[in-house]
């Protein structure tokens, strides 16, 4: 555990874990700045957490705090990447901050194509077989697209197994160079070059815990992607937070959200195209589930027909899960 503290210790850079080097402080000192913190929030003086502004997304993510870490999860293919570069646009073309996007999987090009797609409002493939540069209507489309990126501060540093000190190293020259930071993603975690442990599970405990130090460090949101375990998508079933690969994420992060598509494994089910963000832990506020609708490619908000398919689908497991309990409770009855 110390060999552990030590090395995240080394990566947060000027935190001190331990706090070996302040004086404690009184209780009624630190409730005042709280309170003072408060007023400038609603003075619009400062703004420590905001929501993201994506109908689906807020319901899942809730606000998001400033040291925040948040873990994005889901089986290949069920959009964890398409998922990120929709809020990275917002951070950076609504939000109007920078942005810094750290591609360990893909290419800078890959995902400026995502970006761009997704703010043009149509699918990569229309890209890639040259409709949106032939076809008038996708042309507007395109050009509408190039418009909002044109000089949104939105960063792409593509990276091949960097360590988690080299990551740090990064995110650390880009918060010095740019002010008010919107938020970091990291995509994605596993694809880290872990350091030497006497066991992998401890080499991963200490890469999560520094993304958390950095993330209070550098008082930016980080968003890091990373898999689940295989037995979801063996099973196709409702992940919950004890189903990321490795559990010492799940325990430093602030929140959790997986991605669950059910129409990946079954093309039959009734949630057809509708994606449901399962909000598997908050430490601070209400877990509370989203839903968007996933068509070419991309995640938008649910249309009021999505709406009606939900409160349908989700009515129809609360009387199931009525009448489960009706029956159990008849046969305890009919025991006496």
């Amino acid at each position: 555990v110390d060999s552990a503290l030590t090395k995240i210790s080394q990566i947060g850079g000027s935190i001190s874990l331990t706090g070996s080097d302040k004086e404690p402080i009184i209780i009624g000192k630190v409730v005042d700045e709280l309170l003072d913190s408060y007023m400038k929030q609603m003075d619009g003086e400062i703004k420590q957490t905001e929501f993201i502004g994506i109908k689906g997304v807020d319901d899942a993510f809730g606000m998001i705090g400033e040291t925040d870490l948040i873990i994005i999860s889901g089986t290949p293919g069920s959009g964890k990447t398409e998922l990120s570069v929709k809020i990275a646009n917002h951070f950076a073309f609504r939000h109007k901050k920078p942005v810094l996007f750290v591609e360990l999987e893909m290419t800078n090009t890959a995902i400026a194509k995502r970006v761009l797609a997704n703010e043009a409002n149509m699918s990569t493939v229309h890209m890639d077989n040259h409709d949106a540069f032939t076809e008038d209507a996708m042309a507007w489309k395109l050009e509408s697209g190039l418009k909002s990126i044109k000089d949104a501060e939105m960063y792409l540093h593509e990276m091949l197994a960097p360590t988690i000190d080299q990551f740090a190293a990064v995110c650390r020259k880009f918060c010095t160079k740019h002010a008010n930071v919107g938020a970091i993603f990291l995509d994605h975690f596993h694809l880290l070059r872990f350091g030497k442990a006497d066991r992998h599970d401890i080499s991963v405990t200490n890469a999560s815990k520094a993304l958390k130090v950095l993330a209070k460090e550098l008082r930016v949101p980080i968003f890091a992607l990373a898999q689940p375990s295989r037995d979801v998508e063996k099973t196709g079933r409702r992940p919950t937070k004890s189903d990321l690969r490795d559990g010492a994420i799940e325990m430093d992060a602030d929140s959790v959200v997986f991605i669950d598509r059910q129409c990946i494994n079954n093309p039959e089910t009734e949630w057809k195209n509708i994606a449901q963000l399962i909000m598997a832990k908050k430490r601070e506020g209400v877990a509370k589930d989203g839903y968007m609708s996933f068509q070419d490619g991309h995640f938008y908000e649910c249309s009021n027909e999505d709406e009606m398919l939900i409160s349908r689908i989700k009515n129809g497991v609360a009387d199931d899960q009525d009448n489960g309990k009706r029956k159990k409770f008849d046969k305890m009855r009919s025991s006496f």
